[in-house]
């Protein structure tokens, strides 16, 4: 993933947390570094930083390792498929577990998704799914959607899977990781840590019970946020220790 579409893809986790979070301050947002954007008012500024929440694994390779490769093939595939003049296609793609994340194997399994596509386009004029399963072993299942309607292709993957309980570990360690951080703005009122559970991938999706939502986290920042997207749900933790600002 390239920092701008890094910093695109937080910028929308932030507009939508935005939406559903009512003490969100109103102000201008600006992209920054250190933290990741600032709220900024005529009589404060207000450094939010963002960190997705990675479920634990203990699989080799992990499941996060896994999703960034897949998301690697399909977007290659896709680009591939628009070098080559291919028409605005949905492409849903489901990944098998056995999927080898390499780096040097994840052009190999473009190539073959961008064959089995071809090879498997709805006829021209017609809306209408093509649902099957490719022969290619780490391609499990491949769904393409064709319409005259369809005017840029759309080409992502499916994830499923068992959906676990969070546990207050998994938000207290993603507080951690962010804990050391050291402001470039001096003179910020405070610093807030917004925490995403993503929710269309297998390693950041969890259900948020009352063991999470309850637990008093250890955490420097001034205030900070659990933003379950898939629920449409904020939640501000209960935390201790010294409210967190630029120093």
């Amino acid at each position: 993933m390239t920092r701008a579409s890094k910093k695109e893809r937080e910028r929308r986790f932030l507009d939508d947390w935005s939406t559903v979070e009512g003490s969100f301050s109103s102000g201008e947002i600006r992209d920054h570094e250190s933290p990741d954007f600032l709220v900024v008012a005529p009589d404060y500024e207000i450094g939010i930083e963002l960190t997705e929440l990675v479920i634990p694994s203990d699989d080799k390779p992990s499941q996060i390792a896994r999703e960034n490769f897949q998301e690697q093939v399909v977007d290659l595939g896709a680009r591939i498929h628009a070098d080559l003049g291919g028409p605005a296609l949905d492409v849903a793609v489901y990944f098998g577990l056995g999927t080898p994340v390499t780096k040097q194997s994840y052009r190999e399994v473009a190539r073959a998704l961008v064959e089995v596509v071809r090879d498997n386009t709805p006829v021209a004029g017609l809306t209408d799914w093509k649902d099957f399963l490719p022969a290619y072993p780490q391609l499990t299942h491949v769904r393409i959607f064709r319409s005259d309607a369809l005017t840029t292709s759309k080409w992502h993957v499916w994830y499923n899977g068992w959906v676990p309980d969070a546990e207050p570990s998994w938000i207290q360690s993603a507080i951690d990781k962010k804990a050391s951080l050291r402001s470039k703005e001096l003179s910020l009122t405070q610093i807030w840590l917004l925490i995403v559970s993503e929710g269309f991938r297998v390693s950041s999706v969890a259900l948020f019970g009352s063991s999470v939502i309850d637990y008093d986290y250890n955490s420097p920042f001034g205030r900070t946020f659990l933003f379950d997207r898939m629920g449409k749900r904020s939640i501000e933790l209960h935390t201790h220790n010294a409210p967190h600002t630029g120093a």
